[in-house]
């Protein structure tokens, strides 16, 4: 059996969805913990280290680092090291994190490349001289790293997506689209307009908002804006303003579990995605999959499926689009077909998983 190590927080989304589809009777997944584990995630891990912060500012940092050294200093010896999201603190103990397995793997979400400044640039070049591999996303976010980091670590680079877990949910919603409708609130005989998938400022509510309010054509549809996560600040501003502008809606603050996001999914007709930065949205994707035309930014790193996509170079281009899709929703919904067998085959974990799999296996 292969034991792995996953350094990040134990009750993020991704983490979750990955030790839930990679763990086996071949493979015994810890993880390493940067908040305490929440016992309803507890199942999906076989042991979990607490690396906390009992403190705030500098004194919490300096608490955090003290702890992170004596933790992994007395760790056993693991076959891989996986750190899910890499940090400046990985970086000043990468020697260490290798002397403690065999293989040590790096991988970048979205903010680790676009989010990140200079000096931590610098810092974790280190961490990158100790990877055995590089795992990252999309085709455009290796290329970005490269444009960051240079091209020095080329060869540790993997291209490997995480599963979707939601398809099989989506497509088992699909059929259902008026009972859930029903459930929701939302009515039958309207179009449905989903707002970005969480509360803060980069997905542009507020400006999206202003508007919709003064446009006729647009107030004929049903708004819903998710919100479950992000700012609190910015969400309660959202909501003042949407509550406000007269718009035809709803929004949705409760976290739920993946089969209730599903079904957002399944009754939206039009997605609006046009956050500032993004590696590949899997809340867009998945409304996209669902069938829903998508309204996104031109500046998005989304080459791969940008086909199924209407692209704006601005949050003021969205209004005339929205006109147009509301006034001819089958057209520029069909512009998604195809949407659906694309995913499958790329971005399933039956499709994925093999690929992580290979990364757990040393290279002649």
């Amino acid at each position: 059996m292969k034991s792995v190590l996953l350094i990040g927080d134990a009750n993020t989304y991704f983490r979750i969805d990955y030790a839930r589809n990679i763990k086996s009777s071949d493979i015994r997944v810890d993880i390493l913990s940067f908040s305490k584990c929440k016992e309803e995630n507890e199942q999906y891990y076989d042991n979990i280290i607490i690396c906390d912060r009992e403190k705030s500012g500098v004194l919490g940092t300096l608490q955090v680092y003290k702890k992170y050294h004596r933790i992994i200093k007395n760790l056993k010896k693991y076959d891989i090291i996986h750190i899910h999201s890499v940090k400046v603190l990985e970086s000043i103990f990468s020697s260490l994190l290798k002397s403690k397995c065999s293989i040590l793997i790096s991988t970048l979400y979205g903010s680790d490349i676009y989010r990140v400044g200079s000096t931590d640039r610098l810092i974790l070049r280190k961490l990158f001289r100790k990877s055995d591999y590089i795992s990252i996303g999309t085709d455009n976010m290796a290329r970005d790293f490269v444009g960051f980091f240079g091209n020095k670590f080329n060869k540790k680079i993997k291209i490997v997506p995480f599963g979707i877990t939601q398809l099989q949910y989506i497509k088992a919603a699909k059929g259902n689209v008026d009972s859930i409708k029903l459930e929701l609130g939302i009515p039958q005989d309207r179009i449905v307009v989903t707002i970005g998938y969480n509360a803060t400022k980069e997905q542009h509510h507020l400006e999206l908002i202003n508007n919709i309010k003064k446009n006729e054509i647009l107030k004929k549809a049903f708004y819903i804006l998710p919100l479950s996560y992000g700012n609190q600040e910015y969400k309660k501003i959202v909501i003042d303003e949407f509550e406000r502008s007269g718009i035809d809606g709803k929004y949705f603050c409760d976290f739920w579990p993946i089969e209730e996001v599903c079904k957002l999914r399944v009754v939206s007709d039009i997605m609006i995605q046009i956050q500032d930065t993004d590696a590949f949205s899997s809340s867009m994707n998945e409304y996209l999959y669902a069938g829903a035309a998508i309204i996104t930014g031109a500046w998005l790193p989304y080459k791969i499926i940008k086909k199924f996509l209407y692209l704006v170079n601005s949050a003021e281009e969205v209004s005339s689009l929205l006109e147009k899709m509301i006034d001819n929703l089958k057209k520029y919904k069909a512009k998604s077909i195809g949407a659906e067998e694309f995913f499958d085959s790329n971005y399933s974990w039956q499709a994925v998983k093999p690929k992580w799999l290979a990364l757990y296996e040393k290279e002649s």
